[in-house]
């Protein structure tokens, strides 16, 4: 194996989240070479996109045995949470993520409550159900609004009801149906918690800690206020003071990771963690075990270090000895989400030229593609990712406006630029 240097690397996965991380790596003189499986039509210019679907282990892992792949980075968090680096191990290939135990926590709801519970984690009073007679009785006696999630994590598996007859109808979507499989054969039930949510993500080696700086999380309610959305992040933050940061650090961060380390022995990676703000404090939503295409793109932006280092540095368990900067600017970041109502090919979205033109102040990267007659078709949700700095975040959003304005964006594109104000929001 290459020592550190002339590092051949693969990224698994091809959306958003992984052409951020394959050019956060291009900038880094450790690297040679980038594979991505399978990659999409924005990272063509930066690396070498291979015909092997995320899921296919079997010739991921005989592709890197063979190529002597250095390092391998996941972008999607279910080959995560699905063991891909218990496989990686297993071959004695070196990986970035954590192994299937360590990640339940962030691939099971139950389990990040459970252990919030367990360590006396602030977090919003819940109520865990396996079966629709025992929902319908907590709820009929319960105060709405409710906010029902389903044990995974999977998109549209968290929903507010309002109502009992939100209630019905969910259930039958998620026990009855099971549109989410396993995944909705256990619910968690607790009162929505009105305030802004930010994320938090810190780096983890063991012995060390690295908070990144907070990121302010840009959301919306779709269909009658009940599926919540993130569009957009954002730091610095504007809810919350630097002195409430700190206090979230000591209070929360700090006891949550020796509660990682006590249960999940010698887990390195990243975590995120989702908090709302209330006017008592923060309260833990969510943890993570990966990047969501969102943050991804803003802190791989904030953060202006060799990314490989960063990953060296916590494989090798020596964070310690690493010097980190983060931008000076304000970064500010939003994703251009497919139009529901589309009658496009396929229900594909036609995207515009690649590579996209980019200005000093933005960078354009791409979601999951596919090539037809000519033309390149965005095939996900979610169809671009946007990230601008500026000294300001409303001036970063301002500057992403205008660069957007060259960007041949089409109708079946959603792209909507945030007003952010901090108006009587500043906790302390």
């Amino acid at each position: 194996m290459a020592k550190n240097k002339n590092l051949k690397v693969l990224v698994i996965g091809g959306g958003i989240l992984e052409h951020s991380l394959v050019r956060k790596l291009k900038q880094s003189p450790k690297v040679s070479k980038i594979y991505v499986a399978p990659g999409n039509e924005g990272m063509r210019d930066i690396a070498e996109c291979l015909d092997i679907p995320e899921t296919d282990y079997f010739q991921i892992i005989k592709f890197a045995k063979e190529q002597k792949i250095d390092l391998t980075l996941v972008g999607p968090y279910r080959l995560i949470a699905d063991g891909i680096a218990d496989q990686f191990h297993k071959e004695k290939l070196r990986i970035f993520a954590p192994r299937a135990r360590q990640a339940e926590i962030g691939a099971s709801r139950v389990v990040a409550k459970e252990l919030m519970r367990h360590y006396s984690i602030p977090t919003s009073p819940y109520h865990v159900f396996e079966n629709i007679d025992g929902v319908m009785n907590f709820c009929e006696h319960a105060r709405f609004p409710l906010v029902i999630k389903i044990e995974g994590t999977a998109l549209a598996g968290t929903v507010v009801c309002h109502s009992m007859e939100h209630v019905v109808s969910h259930l039958d979507k998620v026990m009855k149906k099971k549109v989410f499989g396993e995944a909705g054969e256990r619910l968690i039930i607790e009162n929505f918690i009105h305030g802004d949510v930010i994320s938090m993500t810190i780096l983890i080696d063991r012995q060390t800690i690295i908070p990144f700086p907070a990121c302010q999380i840009v959301r919306e309610f779709i269909d009658g206020n009940r599926y919540p959305i993130k569009l957009g992040a954002f730091s610095p933050v504007h809810c919350i003071s630097p002195r409430m940061i700190h206090h979230i650090e000591r209070e929360i961060i700090v006891p949550l990771v020796h509660a990682i380390n006590r249960q999940y022995h010698s887990y390195k990676g990243f975590l995120t963690v989702d908090m709302v703000i209330t006017e008592k404090g923060a309260r833990v939503l969510d943890f993570k075990i990966q990047w969501s295409d969102i943050l991804a793109q803003v802190l791989l932006n904030v953060y202006q270090g060799d990314f490989v280092d960063l990953v060296l540095h916590t494989l090798n368990g020596t964070l310690e000895n690493l010097n980190v900067e983060w931008c000076t600017k304000s970064v500010a970041g939003l994703v251009a989400v497919k139009d529901n109502q589309i009658k496009s090919t396929g229900g594909y979205v036609k995207l515009p030229s690649f590579p996209i033109d980019e200005d000093e102040h933005t960078k354009v990267f791409c979601g999951k593609t596919k090539r037809m007659r000519d033309n390149v078709w965005g095939t996900g949700e979610r169809i671009l990712g946007l990230v601008s700095t500026g000294k300001t975040v409303n001036h970063a959003y301002k500057n992403m406006e205008e660069s957007v304005s060259y960007i041949d964006l089409k109708e079946d594109i959603v792209f909507r630029i945030p007003q952010i104000t901090n108006k009587g929001k500043n906790i302390k």
